[in-house]
This record gives structure tokens, sequence and C-alpha cells, in this order.
């Protein structure tokens, strides 16, 4: 922690030049990596093979009901949808890109109001919420949005006679935005263990309140978080997503009291039984 105080200025003039080189590395990162060829025959740049990498996966060719197999086939319904997709897959490439350049410019502009064991406890933090992220992503991309794409689809050719032939069409850029959606809201959501993990672990909250009767209503909240976030109106998808984020709830709080009594931060009612 540096012993000189700044004034309100310079805080504000350094902020600026720390989003300004912010900016600066996404927008180069975005170029570099948009036009990383992933084929050798004929060129096609990243910025256009990555959405069709994702949709690929996430959306099925074919869907099932009652034993009748349904073509699915995505659609461009409006002139400037595709432009919209290949703008936000620049700007996510740019930022995954920048990424290591922007924890950096934020720790540096925040390190020197911290002491050296927060400095520490900070960058196990990031390590923490990035990983916790990078789960929640990685769950949401291979069961979550998966299941409830198909079960879209399945809904609605649930809702047709089965003697009439049917191929379900759904625009692109709908589709896409959703799972990027989805990606970025499940892999936040995933952050909320750690700060359940922070808040019993430095003492804020007693580990009693979130344990016993009260492990009801945490499942509970869970549920409507979970329901809240997923698009499946079946609920398959809110189960998928709930049953691992109650398990982080859980060990959140068993390593949050763990930690709780080591250090010695537990309140004298969260020791009682």
């Amino acid at each position: 922690m540096s012993g000189e105080e700044k004034p309100l200025l310079k805080h504000a003039e350094e902020l600026v030049y720390r989003l300004r080189r912010i900016l600066m590395a996404v927008g180069l990162a975005a170029v570099i990596l948009s036009a990383i060829p992933m084929e050798t025959q004929s060129y096609m740049p990243l910025i256009s093979a990555f959405p069709s990498m994702l949709l690929n996966h996430v959306v099925p060719k074919k869907v099932s009901f009652l034993g009748i197999h349904y073509n699915v086939t995505l659609c461009q319904y409006k002139p400037f949808s595709g432009f919209d997709i290949l703008i936000k897959t620049a700007v996510l490439l740019g930022v995954l890109g920048a990424s290591p350049i922007i924890v950096h410019e934020i720790y540096a502009f925040i390190a020197p109001a911290l002491y050296p064991h927060e400095a520490k406890a900070l960058k196990k933090l990031s390590i923490a919420g990035f990983l916790l992220f990078l789960l929640g992503v990685l769950i949401a991309y291979y069961l979550v949005i998966p299941v409830a794409i198909k079960m879209m689809f399945i809904l609605i050719v649930a809702s047709s006679p089965p003697s009439v032939p049917l191929t379900c069409f759904s625009d692109v850029r709908e589709i896409y935005n959703m799972v990027l959606a989805l990606l970025g809201a499940v892999g936040i959501s995933f952050e909320v263990p750690l700060v359940v993990y922070y808040l019993v672990a430095y003492g804020v909250v007693s580990p009693e309140r979130l344990k016993g009767e009260n492990m009801k209503y945490a499942f509970l909240i869970i549920m409507i978080i979970a329901a809240i976030i997923s698009p499946d109106p079946t609920g398959i998808t809110m189960l998928l997503l709930a049953i691992p984020y109650f398990a982080l709830y859980v060990a959140a709080v068993k390593l949050g009291e763990r930690a709780c009594l080591n250090k010695g931060t537990c309140k004298p009612e969260a020791k009682a039984s």
C-alpha cells in the first residue's frame, strides 16, 4: 500500500489511462484473433468459424417426438443479422484475447491501495473466480444450453399434428444471442458460492445461519435463480443448473466454516452447535 495519497483528479486521470489501454488491447486482440485462419484449403477466419462451431454444438440437426424425426434449420430473418453476429463475435474474441491485459490494468489501478496481505488475497480471489466462471461456462455449454435448445424445438413440433410434415426454423441471431447470454449468465451466477465462502470465512455471516433448516431456503433460492436463467419451461435445464450450483453452495459453506475456525474470525454463535 502506497503511503502517499493521490488527489481525486489524479485517480480519475489514471482510471481514464487504464481504460484507454484496455480498449486498445481489446480492439487489437479483436482484429488479430478475428483474422486467424481456421481452414487450410479455403480461408475461413475465426470470426466466421467461431459462431459456426458454437451453434453446431448446441443446436441439434434433428429432433424426435413420438418416433417422428424433424429437421432443424437456422435462418437469417433480417438482412444484417449476420453482421450483428460478426460484431458480437469480434468483441467477444477481443475481450478473451485481451483478458490478461484487462486483469493486469485493473490490478495495477487498485494495487496501490492494498496492503500486501490484501493483494495476496485478491490474487487468490481472482484465480478462484476465474475457475468458477469457467466451470459455469462449461456446464452451460455442454449440459444446459444443448438441452434447452433441444427442448425448445421439441415443444415446437409437439404442438403440431404428427401427420403434418414439419421443419423447425429459428432465427440464427436470436439463437446466437441466447447462447452468449446463457454462457455469461451461468458463468457469473457461479461466482455466488465464492461470495458465500468469503462472507463465512471472514465472519460476516455465521455458518450456522446457512446450514441446517436454512439449507432448504438456500436450495429454493437457487432453484429460483436457475429458473430465471434457464429458458426451458420444462424444468429439465433448471435442475441441470441447480444441482451443481447447490453442490458448490454447500462446499462454500463448509470450506468457509473451516477457514473461519482456522482464522479465528467466527462469531461466538457460529461455534454453537
